[in-house]
């Protein structure tokens, strides 16, 4: 009996092993060439530029890095497990914050999947991107307003973030605080000590 188990266990282990180096195989053929990846083809080329420029100027000002990808199909695949496994592919994100924001939607299977790097999931619960697809993305999708879904979860997921320990501008601002905060303690210990010596004198 032990024997059997110890065989299930490691079949068990082959198996998830092949799934993980076939998906990884699948996620490989998508290459990123912008922040924008439209390999379904949903957006024209305008409606394209204009998201990576919002995206672009997030990032610039931020660190915080969205990335949109289409696909047509996920050929069996789970969006979950495709969205990570593609973020981790692409590098969505600022390495030291992991603040990268990955939108993944899907023609075939009707499937949109906001997948978020560990610095962003303390910021944003599940359920308002849960809220946010149902209620933003997905009645945009109908209407083939593809740009408009993106775009708007785009901006409300950036104000939430903005100003958030993974906002490159706050972690700035709060380190010239901190700065300048023992700045002053230094100046005012330097200044006591002063005090002291002519005082003794």
């Amino acid at each position: 009996m032990k024997t059997t188990y110890i065989l299930a266990f490691f079949m068990i282990l082959g198996n998830a092993t092949i799934a993980n180096t076939e998906l990884s195989t699948f996620v490989k053929k998508f290459e990123a060439t912008s922040f924008v990846n439209d390999f379904a083809g949903l957006l024209n080329f305008q409606q394209k530029d204009k998201l990576n420029q919002k995206i672009n100027a997030i990032n610039d000002s931020t660190s915080i890095q969205f990335a949109i990808c289409t696909v047509k199909s996920l050929e069996g695949y789970s969006v979950n497990d495709f969205a990570k496994a593609l973020g981790n592919f692409w590098g969505v994100g600022h390495q030291q914050l992991n603040n990268g924001v990955l939108i993944v939607s899907t023609v075939a299977e009707r499937e949109i999947y906001i997948a978020l790097g560990d610095g962003t999931e303390k910021y944003i619960e599940e359920n308002y991107l849960k809220i946010l697809i149902k209620e933003v993305m997905k009645p945009a999708f109908v209407k083939g307003n593809y740009a408009d879904g993106f775009n708007n979860a785009v901006e409300k997921i950036y104000m939430k973030l903005r100003g958030s320990g993974i906002d490159m501008r706050a972690v700035k601002a709060a380190e010239k605080n901190n700065i300048i905060f023992y700045a002053i303690g230094a100046l005012f210990l330097l200044g006591m000590m002063l005090l002291y010596y002519k005082m003794k004198s």
